[in-house]
């Protein structure tokens, strides 16, 4: 019999990390939720019909892939980071001010160009003691493709802490023949695939700097 006994699973504070493709290097720490963010996993399905089931019930349904949504209710963040997101937005091979796009940034595309990456590390992962007290709980969930699509401003003023609400939704990654022999390219594990995240530890273990206590 497989090992699947329940457990509880407590993660602890999601710290969230962000890399663009626009720039380099390490990741950005964004900040933490003040609420618990909301991701949502929804798959697409057309229905076949036809004649022998009838018109209302389909015969089959054919996979369209899925794709998720994810909301985050931030108030211990970095504006560095904020910043940095908000300016990678509609640009052509850098940043510029926010609140202004260049003129090349209509009908630009957007996949692979203004998306970007997405860690949400879970705090009680980030100790190897705390973590062997919920058996099977993943550092995070990783998304290799994500799109910023709007952010509300709450609570400006005094005596308040602001609150900074992000939706966000993350396509699938279609990943790219990569082998190659001879010059005759070749499929393998992995290529021609839909990514759309990931919770494995590689993703994490292997990732830079997302790791570090917040």
């Amino acid at each position: 019999m497989a090992n699947a006994y329940p457990a509880y699973q407590v993660t602890g504070a999601v710290h969230h990390w962000i890399r663009s493709p626009l720039t380099s290097g390490n990741p950005y720490f964004l900040g933490t939720c003040q609420t618990q963010p909301q991701v949502r996993i929804q798959q697409f399905r057309t229905e076949v019909k036809n004649d022998l089931v009838g018109p209302m019930l389909p015969a089959q349904k054919v996979d369209n892939g899925e794709v998720g949504t994810i909301g985050l209710a931030l108030n211990r963040f970095s504006a560095y980071a904020l910043e940095y997101l908000r300016a990678t937005q509609g640009q052509l091979g850098s940043t510029s001010l926010n609140g202004r796009r260049s003129r090349f940034s209509r009908g630009s595309l957007i996949y692979g160009a203004y998306t970007f990456e997405l860690w949400q590390v879970f705090d009680n992962a980030l100790d190897a003691t705390v973590r062997a007290s919920y058996p099977g709980l993943e550092y995070g969930w990783y998304w290799p493709q994500v799109e910023l699509l709007a952010e509300d401003f709450v609570q400006l003023g005094n005596g308040k802490d602001r609150i900074q609400l992000l939706s966000l939704e993350a396509q699938p990654a279609f990943t790219p023949v990569i082998g190659n022999s001879g010059g005759t390219p070749f499929v393998t594990t992995g290529d021609r695939e839909f990514f759309l995240y990931s919770n494995a530890d590689a993703y994490f273990t292997g990732a830079p700097a997302v790791l570090l206590p917040q």
